[in-house]
């Protein structure tokens, strides 16, 4: 990505949108891309996203900080994104007027230089921003093509065992998505970002991704307690493919330990309610380094897909 391709985008259209969330994935290596304006102009926060989402009105809990939400309903926001790489729009008097996002549901790493090819691509478009307000444009950013159709039903018609747990899966007439909920509840659904066509697999990472703990669920499952080595009473020593750590307390108050550091004591409240000793280890580990996802988390995806592998669907007519 050279600076001359960057900056090339002043030369034409000052709002050329989709070559900025062209730049901004090519940078990335993937993703979607998000360009949202804290005002269009017309007073009202604004947000389009590359590829175009039907349905989608606004980024929900992916909002930075600073950003005034739209009050649309949650089935008409994007879900907790596992990647968000955002940078800031600046405006006429310096302040920030938007901001433009990669995003994905699925974990990436940003490769080498793409911060600092971010922040170019961000210092450009700002500056075609701050031209399209110099020029009172009635609307800085065009509405989509087609006119939006938020969800407001989806009818159940698949139930997806993953495990244990069960789920409705449901689908909307009107856009087509799909969503899910605890089979036979009334809670409200929660739309995916995976669609039929993409398979039941990527349909059940989602769901499990959503609604469990997976690095914890993949540390209890992959680690190993050592019962041979002598400790002090209530102590107990776990490994993770040569990640060791010690334990003591419980549920209530509880302390780690690894190599090099002293004991700590660490937030349980996330496992308070288990009486299974190996959600406080998984705990522990999780609160003892905290950049684990960076370095066990694409193994902790690809276990989760390959648990969705063993996903069963069946019709919900039929469904047990």
């Amino acid at each position: 990505m050279t600076r001359q391709v960057i900056w090339s985008l002043q030369a034409a259209d000052p709002l050329d949108m989709e070559a900025v969330a062209e730049l901004a994935r090519r940078i990335v290596g993937g993703g979607s891309c998000c360009v949202r304006l804290d005002d269009d102009g017309r007073g009202r926060p604004v947000m389009r996203l590359f590829p175009h989402r039907p349905g989608i009105l606004d980024v929900g809990p992916n909002l930075p900080d600073g950003h005034v939400a739209l009050p649309v309903a949650e089935a008409a926001q994007l879900p907790k994104m596992a990647f968000w790489e955002d940078f800031p729009i600046i405006g006429p008097e310096g302040d920030v007027v938007g901001f433009v996002a990669v995003l994905d549901d699925q974990p990436l790493t940003l490769p080498q230089g793409a911060p600092s090819a971010l922040r170019l691509l961000a210092r450009a478009f700002s500056a075609s921003v701050r031209v399209a307000i110099h020029a009172d444009l009635g609307q800085l950013i065009p509405p989509a093509t087609e006119e939006a159709v938020v969800c407001s039903h989806f009818e159940a018609f698949a139930r997806l065992r993953i495990g244990e747990a069960v789920h409705d899966i449901g689908r909307c007439d009107a856009t087509d998505r799909m969503a899910f909920r605890p089979m036979g509840t009334a809670q409200d659904w929660l739309p995916l970002m995976h669609s039929f066509e993409e398979g039941w697999p990527e349909i059940a990472a989602e769901i499990i991704a959503r609604t469990r703990n997976a690095m914890r669920d993949y540390i209890r499952m992959h680690m190993i307690r050592h019962r041979e080595v002598t400790m002090p009473d209530g102590e107990r020593e776990y490994d993770l493919y040569g990640l060791l750590w010690r334990v003591r307390g419980t549920g209530e108050a509880a302390e780690v330990w690894q190599e090099g550091t002293d004991w700590v004591e660490f937030d349980t409240s996330p496992v308070v309610d288990s009486a299974d000793p190996r959600d406080l280890a998984a705990q522990a580990l999780i609160a003892a380094i905290p950049d684990l996802d960076e370095k066990i988390g694409s193994d902790v995806q690809g276990w989760a897909r390959r648990l969705a592998q063993g996903a069963q669907i069946s019709p919900i007519l039929n469904a047990a």
